[in-house]
């Protein structure tokens, strides 16, 4: 009885292989290079800052506030879900404890890698199979995704759950069933509770989805209204709790003064100053506690937008930095490290320049032949390369402020690859034919 030799080629291509990789990848350089090793730090901010401290205050009975280590009062500055989730860890494993810091990071570095399988299901739908493989393998090796499964924060969260947003909108296009919208809106409400910048894609998505479904339907599908719906009911608790405790109406978040200010004022060259940041600066987290949270943005805001209306033509440029920095990364570093891990990463941080330049001009490239042949999905992939990044280009940047659209960068980058070697094999096949027919 012969036993069948293994298939590479199957192996390489399956989903589960990639995932399993990429997971194993991010889990293994947590464990092997003490990622988790917080208590050896003098300094603990840095264990989830504002989120972290904001569920050390939760942890302790002082409920959602004081992102900025002293006590300060309720806080809207950060979102909810991911501060929660490091109370419950904290509750359970201790208060800035390594114990938490592990479970924290393997729950980051198996959200970060299951992105791959969802990439694949994605890029079946749309940029067909080999460019789906392609991309999901890109991904599990892109240096920035491993990078910030290492941070106590919501990116590789938001990832995941930016990307199965990507997915729902797609599904929803397709299909018109109530039950689908539904858990398309818990899926979206949940996201903004995590990142509220998901707002900037969903928003218009949906606009467009009610507009394609009108033109061709003159209806309007049920399953959108109530995806709608849905999301609106699972992110208003949240919008009720700041109403209560602040007196206001606001996005979830009521941080954009602050980074409005933050890249927009006379001593910042256009781009995110950490000693700016309010957390940074004792002088700036005691003005918080004294003032307010509210009192004190509104000071930020009259700040920057004084400057904005004194520099137009200044604040103008600094858009356009600011969009460059977007998509070829900042000249910030990533997260600081020290000793031994500062000569392995080092590299990968000199790379961050090249990579993010390349993979943005194969996406856009990706993104005019998708229109050329009419790629399924192209308008929301159009969609999430306009609208996410806008508030970027406004504020300040930081290169974790492209991640979570960074699995359909890398479709759209292998697919560009992808149609580029089949255009060239095809040449290539062509020429020794049209030879032959001159001899």
């Amino acid at each position: 009885m012969s036993v069948p030799k293994p298939n590479p080629s199957k192996v390489l291509g399956s989903p589960l292989v990639i995932t399993a990789v990429a997971v194993l990848l991010r889990m293994g350089s947590v464990l092997i290079f003490h990622f988790y090793r917080f208590s050896s730090k003098p300094d603990l901010f840095d264990f989830g800052w504002e989120m972290g401290s904001v569920a050390h205050a939760l942890a302790t009975g002082h409920g959602f506030s004081s992102p900025c280590r002293i006590p300060s009062g309720p806080t809207a500055l950060v979102p909810p879900l991911y501060p929660y989730l490091i109370a419950v860890i904290f509750k359970a494993l201790g208060v800035y404890s390594d114990n938490s810091a592990v479970i924290l990071l393997l729950f980051n570095a198996f959200c970060s890698g299951l992105v791959c399988l969802v990439l694949v299901a994605l890029g079946r739908r749309t940029v067909g199979l080999k460019a789906a493989i392609l991309g999901a393998w890109a991904w599990a090796f892109w240096p920035m995704s491993l990078w910030e499964s290492h941070r106590v924060w919501e990116s590789s969260l938001s990832v995941l759950l930016f990307t199965l947003t990507f997915l729902s909108l797609l599904a929803l296009q397709e299909e018109r069933e109530t039950g689908l919208g539904a858990l398309c809106g818990l899926l979206w409400g949940l996201t903004a509770l995590t990142n509220p910048a998901i707002l900037a894609l969903v928003i218009p998505a949906a606009i467009y989805l009610v507009f394609r479904a009108k033109t061709s339907r003159n209806s309007i599908p049920a399953a959108h209204g109530v995806a709608l719906l849905m999301m609106c009911m699972t992110i208003s608790p949240w919008i009720i709790r700041d109403y209560v405790v602040f007196h206001r109406v606001m996005a979830i978040r009521d941080g954009l003064p602050l980074e409005l200010y933050l890249g927009n004022h006379q001593q910042s060259p256009g781009e995110n100053v950490l000693s700016g940041q309010v957390c940074n600066s004792l002088k700036e987290n005691r003005k918080l506690a004294e003032m307010g949270e509210l009192t004190y943005l509104q000071d930020k805001a009259i700040a920057a937008n004084a400057f904005i209306a004194a520099h137009p033509g200044e604040f103008g440029m600094r858009m356009v930095k600011r969009a460059f920095y977007f998509w070829a990364s900042t000249p910030e570093g990533w997260l600081d490290v020290s000793g031994t891990k500062r000569a392995l990463w080092a590299e990968l941080m000199n790379l961050r320049r090249p990579l993010f330049a390349l993979s943005s001009i194969l996406a856009f490239m990706g993104l005019v032949i998708g229109w050329r042949r009419k790629l399924p999905g192209i308008v929301l992939f159009t969609i999430l390369l306009v609208f996410p990044p806008l508030p970027y280009y406004l504020t300040h940047g930081e290169n974790r402020y492209r991640h979570p659209i960074e699995p359909e960068i890398m479709l759209l980058a292998a697919y560009t690859l992808v149609v580029a070697i089949e255009y060239f094999g095809k040449l290539g096949h062509q020429a020794p034919s049209e030879l032959t027919k001159t001899r």
